[in-house]
């Protein structure tokens, strides 16, 4: 890394993250800057350079017990994983960046990958020098984390630095992976057909509706849930009131969504109480939807309002019968809708397809 940047008022600080960044390209020789912080990868040796690699080997292990010499290859080039290290002013601002990018990863993943906590970030040296390596670190050693989606994670995370309301939807979601969450396999039609379904612990119901309720609060944190008008529902039957349909196609249209483009619903099992309600999203059968697998591609409208009926009427309020028929497959409909929903918001998704150019 070059020499640390200058802030008018005071010199910035290095700190280091435990998250390495092993992805498919690699980091912004910049950095990647954000409102009071900016992301840098740490120094790394050309890993043709088998002295170099030894070297930076033996120099990281004093420091992190666990580490080793990740080699990332891509065509004919290839580079040793650098560490993410945050520049900032103070350590507080270096642990809320670190808390943001972390919940962005775990966004881009889909699933809480670690849950890495705020006290692993350390201070490594103030200046305008060089990057140091400082004396061995008095823990026993400290966690590393390789982490495919980290350069994107951070990406995201200097977006959200401007946006407080983006930064409240990535950690409402955050929040809702925290209490509950699976990895994408789980939910493969042909390898994981149906691993969840209703169950009678009550624990169980309780988490599952607290999980559902937060992954909404993050689409009504950037306000792109459905909304009724005057006095009429949003929707009866199969009609949508029109002033409502056009009032949330604007609001979508807005963040670069479109209120009909698909979505994926995961249906699994036999029907539950909640799958039978008049509200429940209604759509095509997917091509591998067979047997227990019934999942359906609906509309992005239906699965908001969708998502917006299982909030009000089984996990927001007095818990009760439709609580008791929450799945972990209800919660991750909602957790994808609202992972959509923030990656539009900050210009990383639009209407189908992921952004081509981000840095």
């Amino acid at each position: 890394m070059s020499q640390m940047s200058a802030w008018a008022g005071g010199r910035m600080a290095i700190y280091e993250t435990p998250i390495w960044l092993d992805g498919t390209r690699p980091f912004p020789t910049r950095g990647i800057s954000a409102r009071g912080w900016r992301a840098v990868a740490g120094p790394t040796p050309d890993p043709l350079d088998r002295r170099a690699v030894s070297e930076h080997f033996e120099t990281m292990r004093l420091r992190y017990k666990r580490y080793s010499t990740h080699v990332i290859s891509t065509g004919n080039a290839s580079w040793i994983a650098p560490q993410l290290l945050i520049d900032a002013k103070s350590e507080s601002i270096a642990v809320a960046a670190f808390s943001l990018i972390n919940a962005a990863n775990c966004l881009l993943e889909g699933n809480l990958i670690v849950d890495i906590g705020e006290e692993e970030i350390f201070c490594t040296s103030v200046g305008e020098d060089e990057y140091n390596v400082c004396p061995a670190p008095t823990e026993s050693y400290r966690k590393c984390y390789y982490i495919d989606c980290a350069t994107l994670g951070t990406f995201l995370a200097a977006k959200a630095s401007t946006n407080r309301q983006l930064q409240y939807a990535i950690f409402r979601l955050y929040l809702s992976y925290q209490l509950w969450c699976a990895h994408y396999m789980n939910f493969h039609p042909r390898y994981s057909p149906k691993l969840y379904g209703v169950t009678q612990r009550p624990l169980v119901h309780a988490t599952l509706a607290a999980a559902l309720t937060q992954a909404y609060s993050a689409i009504e944190q950037l306000q792109l849930e459905p909304r009724p008008v005057g006095n009429k529902p949003v929707k009866q039957g199969s009609n949508w009131n029109g002033q409502a349909f056009a009032d949330l196609a604007y609001r979508l249209e807005q963040s670069g969504l479109s209120i009909n483009e698909k979505v994926v619903w995961t249906y699994r099992g036999p029907p539950t109480r909640l799958h039978k309600t008049d509200r429940a999203p209604r759509g095509i059968k997917m091509s591998w939807s067979v047997g227990v697998v019934r999942d359906e591609e609906v509309d992005f409208g239906d699965a908001l309002l969708g998502a917006s009926n299982l909030r009000s009427k089984a996990s927001a309020h007095k818990l009760g019968t439709l609580a008791a028929s929450i799945t972990p497959y209800d919660v991750h409909n909602v957790q994808h809708l609202a992972r959509r929903v923030i990656l539009a918001e900050a210009g990383l998704y639009r209407s189908g397809a992921w952004a081509t150019s981000l840095f």
